[in-house]
């Protein structure tokens, strides 16, 4: 999709729940100055804050919410649950789950993966982060049993669809042995080059997620700096918003 420069993705896989607002947005049609050029989601790595919330206005805008509620990422599998009281706390966690409507979950990435979540039997909705060492704690596996334990949620209900990040030719682990579970070493493509696309929907669906029911980008975000946010490519560099919420 794209509005006044501003370009977003939307997965196919939740076309059929229009009760669902969601999007990927791509790194164009904001005014954060190089090097978070343009459309930086995040003040974080020292980003204006000004840019930074006219950018954020902006996604607010196209997307018809009144509010975003982000995190303090730290890398983890702390997952929480959003109330009302919470709307302008920023805790620290790395995965966030509601049934509220109107509110815009988010997460900034680049590189990393942004996964949104949605069970349309309770209508509830997650969004979670997962670098490599989230996704060596299974973030995933945490905010599946977060769902269930507060909403009832069954993971073979659920719909999953995972935003670019990167790809098998550049998740390159020199040290593997020592950052990542042997259990990841099966997803090796060739030497000290992971798949984390295939070890996402490995963890997804040794959790009860039906195969059919996750959709991946499969976009390498440092294969494409036309499009993409990339902390491997570009060290100081913006961070994508993707967003999932409900509507009233």
């Amino acid at each position: 999709n794209e509005n006044e420069g501003i370009k977003w993705l939307q997965f196919e896989i939740f076309a059929p729940f229009p009760e669902l607002i969601h999007g990927v947005f791509l790194r164009s049609g904001g005014v954060s100055k190089p090097p978070y050029a343009s459309l930086n989601l995040t003040e974080d790595f020292g980003d204006h804050p000004n840019d930074v919330k006219e950018n954020l206005e902006r996604i607010k805008s196209i997307l018809g919410l009144e509010h975003t509620f982000h995190l303090q990422q730290i890398h983890g599998n702390d997952v929480v649950v959003y109330h009302e009281k919470d709307k302008h706390s920023r805790p620290k966690a790395d995965a966030s789950l509601t049934n509220h409507t109107k509110i815009g979950l988010m997460i900034q990435h680049a590189d990393c993966q942004a996964a949104i979540f949605y069970d349309p039997v309770n209508k509830v909705i997650a969004n979670a982060h997962a670098g490599w060492k989230g996704s060596a704690k299974n973030i995933f596996a945490s905010t599946l049993s977060e769902m269930r334990k507060n909403y009832g949620t069954l993971p073979k209900d659920v719909r999953v669809a995972i935003s670019p990040s990167l790809g098998p030719n550049h998740a390159e682990f020199i040290n593997y042995e020592k950052e990542l579970p042997e259990e990841f070493w099966k997803f090796q493509t060739k030497d000290k080059l992971f798949d984390f696309w295939r070890i996402s929907e490995w963890q997804l669906t040794h959790a009860g997620v039906n195969e059919n029911h996750i959709q991946i980008s499969k976009i390498c975000t440092y294969a494409n700096s036309g499009e993409c946010f990339s902390y491997r490519r570009e060290k100081l560099t913006g961070r994508h918003g993707t967003v999932v919420a409900l509507k009233q």
